[in-house]
Formats: structure tokens, C-alpha cells, sequence
């Protein structure tokens, strides 16, 4: 570890990762040491969005309409739980935020040096959020893959029933496929 890491100061000061303080801090070790690594993770976790609040409106009105058209349809539709996946994931990531924060909090002991132990401990908690947000990149994927899909259907849904109006009204009725003949009496409106 180099005598200079400014993560290292930083930590010690009690300062944690957020966005103002990402250049004050950031790529000033000249080796790889675990303080800047431990930072570079919590700037990670501070910068996280959760999945719900990414998604657009419509994506979670359409989440919200696809789980109730599933189960009231004879059809078999997704029927997956969005919501309760992306909630589980997001607890799981508090989870990390909360040993990370246990990793932080060694690091604020003066006299903390580099030792297996925080290796170890920061090993775990990394390789556990990379795993997490690879985990939340796929459902996102899936789910804006999904509500794509059902978009497509709603419009082809809807395609559908207006060639169905259509053919009903003007094709199929014999009242509407002759043309009207004028009215032999003038019909007069008082007023």
C-alpha cells in the first residue's frame, strides 16, 4: 500500500463513497491495495439504482396488467413475480451494503493494515454484489424483453378487433352493403 492512499485517509476521516466525493478520492494509489479496492466497491454500492426505481412507468403498469391478465385467462402467460424478484434482490444487495459497511468500519481503526482477513472479508462481499448485479441485469433484460413482447400482443389484440368491427359493420350485414334509398316524404322539424 502506498503511504499516500487517499482512500485509506479518506476511510480513516470516516468519510464514505458518494458522488462528491468520487474525484477528491478516486485512482490515486500507485499499487493495488485492499483501501482502494474497498472504496472503489462502496462507490459502486452508493451508486446503485434499484431495478424498480430504473424501469420506465410503463414497464411496471404493464408488469402490473400481465400478472392480472395471466391469472384471469385461460391462457398460460408469464405468470412471473417481477416485483418480489426485484425486491428479493435488492435485499440481498442491503445485505452486502451491510457487510460492507462491517469492512469500512475495520478500515476506520487506526493502525488497520492490509491482512488476510479483509482480503478475505472483501472477497466474499465483491464476488456476492457481482453476482447480484448480474443476477438484476438479467431480470431487467427479461423483464423489458417481456413487456416488449406483450406490448406487440396488445397491439396485434387490437389490430385484430378492428378488422373484426370492420368486417362486421360494413362487409357482413346486408343493411349496410346496399346503398340507402331517399325518403319518399319530406320529414319537417318544427322548432
Amino acid at each position: 500500500m502506498s503511504p499516500q492512499c487517499r482512500s485509506k485517509q479518506a476511510l480513516l476521516q470516516g468519510l464514505r463513497p458518494q458522488s462528491h466525493h468520487a474525484k477528491s478520492v478516486n485512482g490515486t494509489c500507485q499499487r493495488h491495495c485492499i483501501f482502494c479496492d474497498i472504496w472503489k466497491l462502496a462507490m459502486v454500492m452508493a451508486s446503485h439504482v434499484p431495478l424498480s426505481d430504473r424501469l420506465p412507468v410503463s414497464s411496471r403498469r404493464l408488469r402490473r396488467s400481465n400478472s392480472n391478465a395471466s391469472t384471469s385467462s385461460s391462457r398460460s402467460t408469464e405468470t412471473y413475480d417481477w416485483e418480489a424478484s426485484a425486491k428479493l434482490l435488492e435485499a440481498q444487495l442491503q445485505t452486502q451494503r451491510a457487510r460492507l459497511a462491517s469492512i469500512i468500519s475495520i478500515c476506520t481503526v487506526e493502525g488497520a493494515e492490509e491482512c488476510e482477513g479483509l482480503r478475505i472479508a472483501y472477497d466474499r462481499c465483491v464476488a456476492a454484489v457481482a453476482e447480484l448485479l448480474y443476477q438484476e441485469r438479467v431480470l431487467e433484460e427479461t423483464l423489458l424483453r417481456s413487456t416488449q413482447q406483450l406490448q406487440q400482443q396488445q397491439q396485434q389484440q387490437q389490430q385484430q378487433h378492428q378488422q373484426q368491427q370492420h368486417s362486421s359493420c360494413a362487409g357482413n350485414s346486408p343493411y349496410y352493403s346496399t346503398e340507402r334509398r331517399p325518403s319518399a316524404s319530406r320529414i319537417g322539424i318544427a322548432i
